[in-house]
């Protein structure tokens, strides 16, 4: 009854939540239409009588209708995700009611304010629901008691994905170890207990789902224990790991009587290939005008503060294994290794460091005016002529140096089958607080489960990451 209940309060709050979103956008449209784009634009400031609204409000119940046929009210999705379905539910209802509206009003339709509509709602329903999720998870009752079973590097990354994105509708309440002792091999993991302990844990914790990590979801032993068990949760989920897989470019089906996953491989198409490019031929072409006189102060602050050359050029491994050019701004000083191999002779933590993240928090071979560079990520800007050149892509999977393939966790072939980019994944992920071997697997997440619209939200990340300033060094 109260998961019930929970359930009742998350789905009305998120009605109300769309509904609101609806009338803002439907209002602050007649305003924009009347009193900002009569200045802006040829345009007649006319404005619908409010009693005209008054008389079709039953036209904003469509973006809900239409919203829960995408299955935004049935499953907690993403932020991204979620900004996707709302984009794509705004565009069905705005077009369902300005067809309405045409055959009622007799074609008398402001055009304008469809597109208005449109535009506004795909930006406020988002932004609402996200104010809407955040007061629910205060209120403790958007999130879903669970109880994970695993205990390997897969579960721990599994319990940090959920614990980090709490949108998603999970509270990790314990980690259950497969076997007796040591079953805290990961010390980070909360773990509460062993397998042989589940039902007790189970009246323990009260858990609403139980997730199974990893191998365990595939033991037919372990399987056989959940299925005498599953009366006492609301849900079972099985996370087999399937190596950065997402379930969005798999499909189900059969061969004979035997049941399949197909996977697809969105990069290896020609058109996807030929959309990424002009995508970044565009953007990169307009951003390097945009800033160049960004450029030349940057220049003379190096030129100014340090000896040396403004740019640096580094062998980089790209598509194919290919090795080339990357261009950056000059960050280090010029005898750069020198004070790098004193200072991990001296300090036992600094090479740890070094050996864990490739990267240092006060790298001695950095210069201030480089230190100020890489915290917003400005000495990357010469690699938009990489991208223009061809060498890279906005976004990738990170440019590898060839001394870090031997560190890498996951299959090269993967990662360098497309152009690296400026941008990627791990770069909105944490930065350089992602250690080393997690990269190459966002960086192969990135490759399985590309999408135009997966570039749009990383730029838009990085923007945000760079400007908090957060794990740069």
């Amino acid at each position: 009854m109260k998961s019930f209940r929970k359930a009742l309060i998350n789905l009305l709050a998120l009605l109300v939540s769309d509904l609101l979103a609806v009338f803002a956008s439907v209002i602050l449209g007649q305003v924009l239409r009347a009193r900002v784009l009569p200045h802006l634009l040829p345009v007649s400031s006319q404005v619908i009588p409010l009693s005209l609204l008054r008389h079709f409000w039953f036209l904003l119940l469509l973006w809900p209708l239409v919203f829960a046929y995408e299955g935004l009210y049935r499953r907690k999705h993403p932020t991204e995700e979620e900004a996707l379905l709302a984009l794509r539910g705004s565009a069905i209802a705005t077009l369902l009611a300005a067809t309405v509206l045409f055959y009622i009003r007799g074609g008398l339709v402001s055009r304008l304010l469809v597109l208005e509509v449109f535009v506004l709602t795909a930006l406020l329903v988002p932004l609402f629901r996200l104010v809407t999720r955040r007061l629910l998870i205060r209120l403790r009752t958007w999130q879903a008691r669970a109880l994970v079973l695993g205990m390997d590097r897969f579960t721990r990354r599994l319990v940090q994905h959920l614990q980090s994105h709490p949108e998603l509708g999970y509270e990790v309440v314990g980690v259950v170890a497969p076997a007796p002792g040591a079953p805290c091999a990961l010390p980070d993991l909360p773990c509460v207990g062993t397998l042989d302990e589940l039902p007790d844990l189970l009246e323990r914790h009260r858990p609403e789902v139980l997730i199974v990590a990893g191998d365990l979801a595939s033991r037919t032993e372990v399987l056989q224990m959940l299925e005498s068990l599953a009366s006492r949760v609301q849900e079972v989920i099985l996370v087999p790991d399937l190596r950065g897989l997402r379930i969005a470019n798999m499909e189900v089906g059969q061969l004979g009587s035997v049941a399949v996953l197909k996977l697809r491989q969105p990069l290896m198409t020609r058109p996807n290939l030929v959309v990424k490019r002009l995508f970044d031929l565009v953007v990169a072409g307009v951003t390097l005008l945009v800033l160049l006189p960004v450029f030349v102060l940057i220049a003379l602050a190096i030129k100014l503060t340090s000896r040396g050359p403004v740019f640096y050029v580094q062998p980089r491994v790209g598509q194919g294994g290919r090795v080339f050019p990357c261009y950056k701004f000059r960050t280090m000083y010029l005898d750069s290794e020198e004070r790098l191999q004193r200072l991990l002779s001296q300090d036992p933590e600094a090479r740890r460091q070094w050996e864990t993240y490739r990267k240092l928090p006060n790298d001695p071979r950095v210069t201030p005016v480089g230190r100020f560079l890489r915290r917003y990520s400005l000495d990357e800007l010469p690699q938009l002529w990489n991208v223009l050149r061809g060498d890279m892509s906005l976004v990738g999977p990170r440019p590898y140096l060839e001394s870090e393939l031997p560190h890498l966790s996951r299959d090269i072939r993967v990662i360098t089958s497309v152009k690296p980019g400026i941008t990627g994944l791990w770069q909105v992920s944490g930065r350089s607080n992602v250690p080393f071997e997690e990269r190459s697997l966002l960086d192969e997440y990135y490759v399985r489960n590309w999408s135009l619209w997966l570039d749009l939200m990383i730029l838009v990340k990085t923007l945000w990451v760079i400007l908090k300033g957060e794990g740069a060094y």
